[in-house]
């Protein structure tokens, strides 16, 4: 039903960028650098930039917590 949703609300250049900063998330947590994700990341999508990374990691650090939890639940469906 959520992928339903955000495929009817966003473009899909919204999308991808959306999908980008979930993986910058988990790179994030999973305790990758700020170059070590953009260095992965590059292949694939192109490069994030620092900005959208640090953005990524002060809600890590200095949000509710409910990104986290959003994507702890993620991860667990598909397991």
């Amino acid at each position: 039903e959520v992928e339903l949703f955000l495929t009817d609300l966003l473009s899909p250049d919204e999308i991808t960028r959306f999908s980008d900063r979930l993986e910058i998330l988990r790179l994030l947590r999973a305790g990758l650098t700020r170059s070590e994700i953009q260095e992965q990341m590059r292949t694939r999508t192109g490069a994030p930039s620092l900005a959208t990374i640090s953005r990524a990691n002060s809600v890590i650090k200095h949000g509710s917590g409910i990104v986290l939890l959003v994507l702890d639940r993620l991860d667990q469906d598909s397991d």
